[in-house]
């Protein structure tokens, strides 16, 4: 992510946004949650990167970041 991205009402797009985005479906556990149940932790160190640790490999996880369960929302 690079500075300056934004969402439509400013708030920033950053790594902690895709992280509770991502906290957010998987708390849910039904529906777009279920694609996420091989994550074991979610970290944004810093407002550009996020960190998925898998309970295992999984190598169809990046097309899982593509499914529309993966949206990314503004942290309210």
């Amino acid at each position: 992510m690079g500075d300056g991205h934004v969402f439509a009402d400013g708030s920033p797009l950053n790594a902690p946004a895709v992280k509770f985005s991502f906290d957010r479906v998987i708390k849910v556990a039904k529906g777009p949650g279920d694609l996420f149940g091989q994550v074991a932790s979610i970290e944004a160190p810093d407002d550009h990167t996020v960190k998925f640790t898998l309970k295992a490999a999984f190598a169809p996880f990046l097309a899982t970041l593509v499914d529309d369960g993966a949206s990314i929302v503004i942290p309210r």
